[in-house]
């Protein structure tokens, strides 16, 4: 025992940290006596990195700090009364940590500078596209084809790369992008002036990386069933020496999916009503999809490091199969006829991406990047639709046939530099530059004699370049920390319309300051506040003319008057304790790029496309906790209250500028549970709930989804199981409404969400190695095509 001076009680409190100053969960603290090193007392650290010891006396003592992957930490304490230890900071042991895989369980969500990191290696949700990953990641919403953050737009980045693909090509590509290779995805909520102006919000998806010698490989097959069968297959293989880091990656998807849809649209005479249509759709599209990818990084010498990657994604042969039954009522809803449209679409896409990184460490305390990148990506679709027009007894009296080709295809160049100086004393500053060319080629052509209203062949040219400089500057004091940075794009555009003409010629600089600033209160208190300028440009597909019909009455196309939108944003955060995260802020968006629909009352259609709204601004509270339970259930909730309003100009209506808003409320509830000793059952229970929501100027409300995954090892790590079962209740699918003015349409549109996904992978070499898998983004690529389909 230690020696006794007193009889008083005495406690002794700390917290112990990373370099980084994020908090270690179940670190070992152990305390001994100074004398003969014998064990006093011993204890674990709280999800916050606190510890306590209770009911000492005085005396000399010794306190050890252990947790895997870092360094010991000890350190000699002589009490006497009651002591708060300053922060306990444990190094990252690099040596215990080569070619070796840590299996001891971590928080799933964690709390860092400026960002939420959502571990999701070694879940069930592993098993899982990224794409399906994203979709039960905290805070992030899916809602058609688009991923967003906070009602606003989403970037999705890839070990720091951005992916240049648009909202529909993104999905795609990130279904197709295993989640077997996820390490952890990072929600970045206010990025600094390094970032493009256009992030928005940033989803950072950072796969494992290699830190010993050897190889090793893995085979993957995937069985989806939901009203139909999908399969997947998939291989990786990892090599590296001393001197060279491979990876190549290889998957292949044969996906059919099944959609319905029901719908009606109250067409109105001035005031009054005239015409009512109700409609079924049923839809089936068809596809193989190729994804490759490699990597071959070089250590030229301890500086100097050298990075090739190529991501090739191909889809020889999309069918889409539309069944399109319509039927029609007058002012009095006496069914007055119909029509049926049959409609198919053959598309191929493909899409390169190439990217040559080249990194020099000048010193230890600078760095410089050079990095650049091109990408190629073609569009080629053919479209067949046969409408047949029946009378009020349903005899056929009249067949039209409309068929379009389309093609689409752009190419982009960036080239980027980027220095970075550790000024120390816990200050660091960035600056670079950036040039991006991007040039788009697409065409529409209507064959045969049969063509709708208002529309014509076109040929469209787009060609953009943007020229971006930025300074960014941060530094932590002991209770203050501050980042400031400045980003300045000047960018041209042209477009050319062989229908319309030189449109959309724009030449404009913008300046986007960005400036974040926190204030530890004391131990358990974190005040931040916050600003942000940023910048929304056209994507290239939203620029396209080419329209989708879904039949003759109803299409979705493109607009090429589009122009950039400026978004500013403010805000206030608390944290207490490291985990209960408080976020009040106002957004501000002018000429916000959304998609509306409109319907045509005098020609009897309904359109679909992006335009720039007049303003949006919404106000919201955002709570985010997690926490474990138990040692072996670890939970996450995530909630946002807002208030929403949206300014467009209504094309279609009397009152050419309409107002939409909604208070709302979008709440996800997360559970992580290992279900046996030895680890190798776990188990995840996601709930999300939606109201009031618009969805461009359609309204959407109570939308509920529960998912459920598990996932079983088997020998010793090497073999794998998974199950997932999606949108359990079948409920996320809800109806969209537009009610104002002249403009009255109802839709409910219901894909396949409530998917059973069995899958099983199988590790061989020295499965036990870090990979260094991650892929290949380029900012402008995002952009690219934006195909939503209702």
């Amino acid at each position: 025992m230690a020696y006794l001076s007193s009889a008083q009680e005495i406690r002794i409190s700390g917290r112990v940290i990373t370099s980084l100053q994020d908090p270690i969960y179940f670190a070992n603290m152990v305390l001994l006596n100074q004398n003969d090193s014998t064990l006093v007392n011993g204890t674990s650290t709280n999800e916050d990195g606190t510890f306590e010891f209770e009911s000492l006396h005085s005396g000399n003592y010794i306190l050890q700090t252990s947790y895997i992957g870092y360094s010991s930490y000890s350190k000699p304490l002589s009490i006497t009364k009651d002591t708060e230890l300053s922060d306990i900071v444990l190094k990252i042991n690099t040596q215990e940590l080569q070619g070796v895989e840590v299996s001891m369980d971590r928080p799933v969500l964690e709390k860092k500078a400026g960002k939420l990191v959502f571990h999701v290696e070694n879940t069930s949700l592993s098993s899982l596209s990224s794409y399906e990953i994203l979709q039960q990641t905290p805070g992030v919403l899916t809602m058609g084809d688009a991923i967003s953050i906070k009602n606003s737009k989403t970037t999705v980045y890839i070990n720091n790369r951005r992916v240049y693909l648009d909202d529909p090509e993104l999905k795609s590509f990130l279904q197709s992008y295993s989640g077997s290779n996820v390490s952890d995805i990072e929600i970045i909520l206010n990025p600094s002036a390094k970032y493009d102006a256009d992030s928005g919000y940033i989803l950072n998806i950072h796969t494992n990386k290699n830190v010993s010698v050897g190889y090793k490989g893995s085979l993957e097959g995937t069985y989806k069933q939901g009203v139909f069968s999908k399969y997947g297959l998939g291989t990786n293989h990892y090599y590296k020496n001393n001197f060279l880091d491979i990876y190549a990656g290889y998957t292949i998807n044969q996906q059919k999916w099944y959609k319905e849809d029901q719908g009606y649209i109250q067409f109105f005479d001035g005031q009054q009503m005239d015409d009512y249509w109700e409609w079924d759709m049923y839809k089936t599209s068809k596809y193989t999809s190729h994804h490759l990818n490699t990597i071959f990084d070089f250590t030229l010498d301890q500086r100097n490091f050298l990075s090739l990657t190529t991501n090739v994604s191909f889809q020889p042969n999309q069918q889409i199969d539309n069944d399109v039954q319509t039927r029609n009522y007058n002012s009095t809803k006496d069914y007055i006829g119909g029509n049926n449209a049959i409609g198919d679409l053959e598309n191929e896409n493909t899409n390169i991406a190439l990217n040559a990184t080249f990194t020099r460490e000048i010193n230890d305390r600078s760095t410089l990047s050079l990095q650049t990148n091109y990408v190629y990506y073609h569009d080629a679709s053919t479209q067949g639709l046969n409408t047949s027009f029946f009378d009020a007894n349903d005899d056929f009296y009249q067949a039209n046939f409309l068929e379009t080709d389309a093609d689409q295809q752009n190419t982009i160049f960036t080239v980027q530099g980027d220095y970075s100086i550790d000024m120390r004393e816990e200050s660091m500053l960035e600056f670079g530059a950036k040039f991006a060319t991007i040039d788009s080629e697409s065409e529409m052509l209507y064959i045969g004699e049969y063509v709708p209203i208002n529309a014509s062949d076109d040929r469209f040219s787009y060609q953009e370049d943007n020229l971006s400089l930025y300074v960014n500057y941060s530094k932590d004091w002991d209770i203050w920390s501050i980042q400031a940075g400045l980003r300045g794009e000047s960018t041209n555009t042209s477009g050319v319309s062989q229908t319309l003409g030189e449109i959309n010629g724009q030449d404009y600089l913008e300046l986007f300051p960005n400036v974040g600033i926190q204030h530890q209160l004391n131990e358990n208190h974190l005040l931040g506040v916050y600003y942000k300028r940023g910048i929304n440009r056209p994507r290239y597909q939203s620029l396209n003319p080419y329209r989708y019909y879904v039949n003759e009455y109803n299409f979705i196309s493109g607009n090429p008057n589009l122009t950039r939108a400026i978004e500013n944003r403010v805000g206030l955060e608390y944290t207490y304790s490291g985990n209960f995260i408080f976020d009040l802020y106002y957004q501000h968006i002018k000429g916000d790029l959304n998609r509306f629909s409109f319907q045509d009352n005098e020609n009897k259609f309904l359109y679909n496309a992006y335009f720039n709204a007049e303003e949006f601004y919404q106000y919201s509270l955002d709570f985010t906790h997690y926490r474990y339970l138990t040692k072996n259930w670890f939970v996450s909730l995530y909630s946002s209250a807002y208030y929403y309003n949206i300014g467009f100009e209504a094309i279609e209506s009397p009152k050419k500028v309409q107002n939409l808003d909604t208070f709302g409320f979008f709440g996800q509830l997360n559970n992580w549970i290992t279900l046996s000793k030895d680890r190798t059952w776990r188990a995840t229970v996601n709930l999300e709930y939606l109201t009031g929501f618009y969805f461009g100027n359609y309204y959407l409300n109570n939308r509920f989804k529960t998912s459920i995954g598990l996932r079983k090892t088997i020998w010793d790590g090497r073999g794998e199981f998974n199950l997932n079962l999606a949108d359990v209740f079948n409920s996320v699918n809800v109806p969209l409404s537009i009610d104002y003015q002249n403009q009255n349409n109802w839709y409910s549109a219901r894909p396949e969400t409530r998917v059973l996904t069995l899958s099983f992978k199988y590790k061989f070499g020295n499965y036990n190695l870090k990979d260094n898998q991650r892929d290949l983004e380029i900012k402008e690529q995002q952009r690219l095509e934006e195909q939503e389909q209702l």
